[in-house]
């Protein structure tokens, strides 16, 4: 507590060992992007400004030791800021997921043909899914 302001930072606890999803396993892109964007998110959420930065290098430390490339770290962190909100009129379109070459290859053809839509994959079914009465 400084003047009178309370001062916070990311905490972690000691049996931590700083292991997340690596960049090298087979999970969609998309997966690996959450997980970077998901822990920028969580230092934001539980630090005060002035500890931020340090809950952030914390952060890049530990992706860099899961194979996370600082160029990609930043890439991704950079492109989520510039975002925009989908607009309400975008068409959804639902496909099982195959793998990142074969969503690619849908968003390229969805663009080159002019429409605004946006790909997504389904959670696959399980069997308690599929015993459901």
């Amino acid at each position: 507590m400084d003047n009178g302001t309370i001062s916070y930072k990311l905490y972690t606890k000691p049996a931590n060992k700083g292991l997340t999803l690596h960049s090298q396993s087979h999970h969609p892109t998309a997966t690996k992007l959450a997980v970077i964007n998901n822990k920028y998110k969580r230092a934001e959420a539980n630090s005060t400004k002035e500890y931020r930065t340090t809950s952030e290098e914390a952060i890049t430390t530990k992706l860099q030791r899961n194979g996370y490339s600082l160029k990609r770290i930043t890439s991704e962190r950079t492109h989520k800021r510039n975002r925009r909100r989908p607009d309400n009129q975008q068409l959804v379109i639902k496909l099982p997921y195959l793998n990142d070459t074969f969503n690619g290859l849908v968003r390229t053809s969805l663009k080159r043909h002019g429409f605004n839509a946006r790909l997504v994959n389904p959670r696959p079914a399980t069997v308690q899914d599929i015993t459901k009465r």
